[in-house]
């Protein structure tokens, strides 16, 4: 598939101060943002965070109609859990990847791409 077709998620989550959250931003093809959006959740890890906030980037963009997504993240705990080359060890981070793994199949194409976390800081904010 040509990846003229493909919209871009960029998600990041975290835990600071005993609250976990995270940000995402859905891009269309040519590079404007359709969603920007923070949430936050009642509670988790920073690694859970990752998760959820990658869950809701997916659900969203499944909402939009999007049908191909490269996923850029700074968390290589989760984009290989995720693709399965790294063991998954705590049951609340294996039921989020395969809440993951079932959104992903809503989707004709999707890859992962490692973002370094300056470049997650300057674009995402946190």
């Amino acid at each position: 598939m040509s990846d003229s077709k493909m919209c871009t998620i960029i998600c990041d989550g975290g835990k600071r101060a005993g609250i976990a959250y995270g940000s995402f931003i859905i891009y269309n093809p040519k590079g404007k943002i359709i969603i920007h959006k923070g949430v936050t959740f009642a509670y988790g890890t920073s690694n859970l965070a990752e998760y959820l906030t990658l869950v809701k980037a997916l659900h969203y963009a499944t909402e939009l109609g999007i049908t191909e997504v490269e996923i850029k993240m700074d968390s290589l705990l989760v984009i290989n859990q995720v693709l399965g080359k790294f063991k998954c060890n705590y049951k609340h981070l294996r039921l989020a990847r395969g809440d993951v793994r079932h959104r992903l199949k809503n989707f004709t194409n999707w890859k992962f791409t490692k973002i370094h976390n300056t470049e997650m800081k300057r674009i995402i904010g946190h």
